[in-house]
């Protein structure tokens, strides 16, 4: 982070200049490295420090552990509003800083705590980090999806071993009934509420039926901590990134009486593998 902020301090001095962009942002370019430039569609991975006033309130190193990856939209999917950061970077290339600064609407301002309510807009310090193609991420989807079978039967064996006590030395319970096999463990902080973040996953029943699996899409799902059901997010939150588990969610922490129809019937156990990506 220190270098990053350095590096966009010591451009500052240059006097970038100031120009805006194709939907009426404010944005200051510190560096044209001639990198690889992003378009529409594509994938990136961009640090973003985001400042009310002279207070750092938000930093992806620091919040998330690395980039936000963003997908950049298709012009056929291009939203009412669109967020600054997007348009900074499809004016950067990688490894290029930038500010951006976005007034702030009746929207944003309801997000925004008392303490800044007099502010007129947000500065975004964005660094992009990476372009991720549309080649590079179907190659990922595709190794993905090799793994689906194997993800398959390792969840399987997992069930077998529960059932027979294999693992009762490695359960960990909790207050609320959840039950966590760690696989692999990271060093890193555990995940918080509120982060967004990208897993692969495979749902099954007790009697190893699957119901849903992200490995046999080749896509990750991307959510914020704290909108799944409770088992999935309390599990998760023992978790960090780059690491993964089992979790046997009870029903009472997962669909409850009313199940998922017609997917998860009523007052079903569910058991998850769960893999955290860096990004």
């Amino acid at each position: 982070m220190l270098v990053a902020l350095t590096g966009l301090l010591a451009a500052c001095e240059q006097s970038p200049k100031r120009i805006t962009t194709e939907h009426g942002y404010q944005f200051i370019a510190y560096s044209n490295k001639g990198g690889l430039k992003p378009k529409p569609g594509e994938k990136v991975a961009v640090n973003v420090y985001t400042y009310f006033g002279d207070s750092l309130v938000g930093n992806t190193l620091r919040d998330l552990g690395g980039p936000s990856i963003l997908t950049l939209y298709p012009k056929e999917k291009m939203p009412a509003n669109v967020p600054a950061v997007y348009d900074a970077t499809l004016l950067m290339g990688e490894g290029d800083s930038a500010t951006v600064y976005q007034k702030i609407d009746s929207t944003m301002l309801a997000r925004i705590p008392k303490a800044f309510q007099d502010l007129k807009e947000v500065r975004f310090d964005v660094v992009l980090v990476d372009v991720i193609s549309a080649e590079e991420v179907e190659k990922k989807r595709e190794q993905v999806r090799a793994q689906a079978a194997a993800v398959t039967s390792g969840v399987n064996n997992f069930i077998l071993d529960l059932k027979s006590g294999k693992l009762n030395d490695k359960l960990l319970t909790t207050p609320s009934g959840l039950k966590v096999v760690m696989v692999e463990k990271n060093t890193g902080r555990t995940i918080r509420d509120g982060e967004t973040i990208s897993v692969q996953y495979y749902g099954c029943f007790m009697d190893g039926n699957k119901f849903d699996s992200s490995f046999d899409r080749g896509d990750p799902m991307t959510f914020i901590v704290g909108s799944s059901i409770p088992g999935f997010d309390e599990g998760i939150k023992m978790m960090s990134r780059e690491s993964k588990a089992y979790f046997i969610i009870p029903s009472a922490i997962g669909y409850g009486e009313d199940g998922r129809p017609p997917v998860i019937p009523p007052n079903t156990d569910l058991v998850y593998y769960v893999e955290v990506l860096k990004f």
